[in-house]
């Protein structure tokens, strides 16, 4: 969505202001500016408060269906329109999410520890379908989830369901934002870690957790060993993926450019007090 940088400069935010202002954590705001995610509806209408633009604005392509979303009388008539096929496909071209309801997917892992999501419509369409159309339980399930990249081995899955405005546990930028978190086979609870910024480059220019990630969304076998940062220089840790039944990694270890100009986003590391946190992540 281009066109929320075009907006950011003409109305003098940057993402760090547009953050303070909405509540939106900054990774988000920087995956929806590039196009790497879509913006859901309530997010895009709170930048455009914030920046005392309108929908219009930001999306000048869909001024027609916003038109005549404004003419209608509730959200579920606005949400029929938006499903209108020729609607959800220039909707979602367009960087915005079709689906107005807050979509929370719930996994029970064999290891009775419980994750929740939040997906957008087209991730949650990913999903169901690969989860469908599986032949076995073997490889692992990739996705963006609330500005973390979620890696989870299939055969760990006990049972997935979605549910619309679920209880969830948001991700902060400003306490987590280079703090993975991992659920192994027979742990009772989730383990968070440090992790480097620029992913702990291997010395020849390759980025292991970008490398990681793409073996999972091929099919490949995933290193056996990554690395995760200590307090000190006096030690160095490295964890085993055997076992592993859920990885997120923060996308600022992916694309660590998204705090260059965010101060307030600080490093996490393991022994920082994030070890107490509960299944979904909270204190």
């Amino acid at each position: 969505m281009t066109k929320l940088t075009a907006v950011k400069e003409i109305s003098d935010f940057d993402s760090s202001m547009l953050a303070d202002s909405t509540g939106i954590d900054v990774v988000t705001i920087h995956m929806v500016e590039h196009g790497i995610v879509p913006a859901h509806y309530d997010i895009a209408d709170a930048m455009c408060e914030a920046m005392d633009v309108g929908m219009k604005d930001m999306f000048p392509s869909l001024a027609e269906i916003f038109s005549l979303a404004d003419a209608l009388d509730s959200e579920a008539e606005v949400q029929e329109l938006f499903f209108d096929p020729a609607n959800k496909m220039a909707i979602r071209s367009a960087g915005l999410d079709p689906d107005l309801r807050d979509w929370i997917m719930v996994v029970d892992l064999r290891s009775v520890n419980e994750r929740r999501y939040r997906l957008s419509s087209m991730e949650m369409e990913k999903i169901k379908n690969e989860l469908v159309s599986a032949k076995d339980a073997n490889g692992f399930i990739c996705f963006y989830s609330d500005c973390q990249q979620v890696i989870i081995r299939k055969s760990a899955i006990s049972e997935v369901s979605f549910r619309v405005g679920a209880s969830y546990a948001q991700f902060s930028s400003r306490e987590r934002a280079y703090a993975a978190t991992m659920i192994f086979e027979g742990s009772s609870r989730p383990e968070v870690v440090g992790l480097h910024p620029d992913g702990g480059d291997d010395g020849e220019g390759e980025h292991p957790f970008a490398n990681l990630l793409d073996a999972a969304l091929n099919g490949r076998d995933l290193p056996p060993f990554f690395m995760v940062e200590t307090e000190d220089d006096t030690e160095e840790r490295f964890v085993s993926i055997h076992g592993l039944e859920v990885l997120e990694i923060p996308m600022g270890v992916l694309f660590p450019e998204i705090y260059a100009k965010d101060s307030d986003a600080r490093y996490v590391g393991p022994d920082s007090g994030l070890g107490g946190m509960d299944a979904q992540g909270s204190a």
